[in-house]
């Protein structure tokens, strides 16, 4: 029953719409007043023992201040509630100060000098009414002997004074201490408990996360095979997360090796879920659709992509999500050297004696755009020893140096004119390293391509 009441009596103003830390304040706001709302039953019942009624009126009164807290916290008013709160404690302590007489009243202002610094969010509220609490204890000490107390007190009677007032400041400070100590304990077991729950839940996700991870290296072509349809080549490669956006593509046909190095929109599992639909819109148009020449690759691919990403939701409104891709596509004739490619958005690279060959792509992704065009397709006769270069956006954009900018594609294609006559195997090593010498320790910022192949 009273424990009941008690919890009742903490929750007056405590509405759901409130975060947490607001309604532990008003809860302990809520108990203060309480407190000293039996305080002052408690003060009224011993002066009426002493046959004193003196004080009657005025303890009804502050009694009656306790209650408007109440209201207000009830009526949602919940500033104006704390700072009157504030000073009325203040006020009834300053009345009891002064007409008591030297009944050490002020040992109340202890526990009221904590309580702006736990009901208020913002400290310099708290700061301003310590510094209000403090001067006006100074003040009592030296003024309140020029008043004329409405109690005159015997010896007897100032010492019951002193250790009812003794023992109320030590009950409420203490109470104010058990309270945090109480409450920080239960925050703390909720912490570890959501801690236990989250990680429960976080080793879940990555599990699954993983577990998808071997799903997508099932749809990328093994750097043995790549490797086994070229001579010298390399695929660097570095998700930014456990699966990635970016993705490489081949499919061997005879003597034709159709290889693509493609960027989905974002990264982690929402780009690894567009990257499976893109693959398997590529695998789809060269082996089911037989269609070779790259620049039709790609705008079936478009079509493909852009039927899948369409969709009716729970009215029945036809939608349509954005999400696409950026590629490189090249077909390489193994018998000629004849290269075919297209691009969305990612060009082609090719450094040959000492000099860097760029072939500009279509500048519209791979998904929905407003005024679609047929891509382009180029047919380039190689040469041996030619060095050819696609990749996706991430190497470039990674930040780092000693200024922490973006790594650009100027200097991109420095590095790859200078590797041009190393083996594939030290050009991606040596990638690699400059990559991440330059990053050092800031994040990677996006999924990172980027595929070499010699002639």
């Amino acid at each position: 029953m009273f424990k009941n009441c008690w919890n009742f009596i903490s929750d007056v103003g405590c509405y759901s719409e409130l975060d947490h830390s607001e309604q532990r304040r008003l809860q302990l706001l809520n108990r203060l007043n309480a407190i000293s709302f039996i305080v002052l039953i408690f003060y009224m019942i011993v002066e009426i023992g002493l046959d004193v009624y003196v004080f009657i009126p005025y303890l009804i009164f502050m009694l009656s201040l306790v209650l408007v807290t109440f209201g207000l916290l009830y009526k949602k008013h919940y500033r104006t509630a704390k700072n009157f709160s504030v000073m009325a404690l203040a006020g009834c302590i300053i009345f009891f100060s002064i007409n008591t007489g030297d009944s050490w009243s002020e040992v109340l202002f202890i526990p009221l000098t904590a309580m702006p610094l736990i009901i208020f969010r913002h400290k310099k509220i708290s700061v301003f009414y310590l510094i209000i609490i403090l001067l006006l204890t100074v003040a009592l000490r030296f003024t309140k002997e020029y008043f004329d107390p409405l109690l005159h007190l015997n010896g007897d009677e100032i010492g019951l004074f002193r250790a009812m007032n003794l023992m109320t400041g030590i009950v409420i400070t203490y109470f104010i201490i058990y309270y945090f100590k109480k409450a920080n304990e239960t925050f703390e077991n909720q912490l570890l408990d959501m801690n236990a729950v989250v990680s429960e839940k976080n080793k879940a996700i990555t599990d699954s996360i993983n577990y998808a991870r071997h799903i997508q290296n099932a749809i990328l072509p093994s750097q043995r095979s790549f490797k086994k349809n070229f001579r010298d080549a390399f695929i660097l490669y570095k998700p930014k997360d456990i699966v990635a956006g970016d993705f490489y593509w081949m499919y061997a046909n005879g003597d034709k090796i159709y290889f693509a190095a493609a960027d989905c929109t974002g990264h982690g599992v929402p780009g690894a879920m567009v990257s499976v639909i893109c693959a398997n819109a590529l695998n789809r148009t060269v082996k089911e659709f037989g269609i070779s020449d790259t620049g039709k690759v790609l705008d079936k691919v478009r079509e493909l992509v852009i039927d899948t990403f369409i969709y009716e939701d729970t009215d029945t409104k036809v939608n349509s999500v954005k999400d696409g891709m950026d590629i490189s596509l090249c077909c390489l004739d193994l018998k000629s050297n004849e290269l075919q490619w297209s691009g969305a958005n990612n060009p082609l690279w090719i450094v040959r004696d000492n000099s860097l060959i760029e072939y500009k792509p279509d500048k519209q992704p791979i998904g929905r755009v407003d005024n679609p065009k047929p891509f382009k397709t180029l047919t380039i006769q190689l040469q041996t020893n030619d060095n050819l270069f696609i990749f996706t956006d991430g190497y470039a954009d990674q930040f780092g140096g000693e200024k922490g900018k973006k790594f650009k594609y100027s200097q991109l294609k420095e590095l790859v004119i200078r590797l041009g006559k190393e083996k594939a195997a030290d050009q991606s090593n040596q990638l690699d390293e400059m990559l991440e010498s330059w990053k050092g320790k800031l994040e990677q910022v996006d999924d990172i391509l980027l595929i070499g192949i010699k002639i």
